[in-house]
């Protein structure tokens, strides 16, 4: 174990991107797991250390890329049923 890797993270979910990271696969993972069931269940991504190297062109990639993928709708028009808590 390389201890330089772990660390704790407060009983959050986190994802801890490296320097040497596939930035794509990053971007995939972090927009799946902090949205996928709407963030609604104990796994949810909800923090993200990420190393300053790729840094700003990670959050490039989510903020401009990534995001204009997700859409909103009107539950009542969408087809999607009943939502519930």
């Amino acid at each position: 174990m390389n201890t330089d890797d772990t660390g704790a993270t407060a009983s959050k979910s986190a994802a801890i991107i490296r320097a040497d990271a596939d930035l794509d696969q990053v971007v995939d993972s972090v927009r799946w797991d902090a949205f996928y069931h709407a963030g609604q269940i104990c796994s949810a991504l909800c923090r993200a250390i990420i190393h300053e190297d790729v840094y700003d062109e990670l959050v490039e990639q989510l903020v401009t890329e990534r995001t204009k993928m997700t859409r909103e709708a009107n539950p009542m028009t969408a087809g999607i049923g009943h939502l519930k808590s």
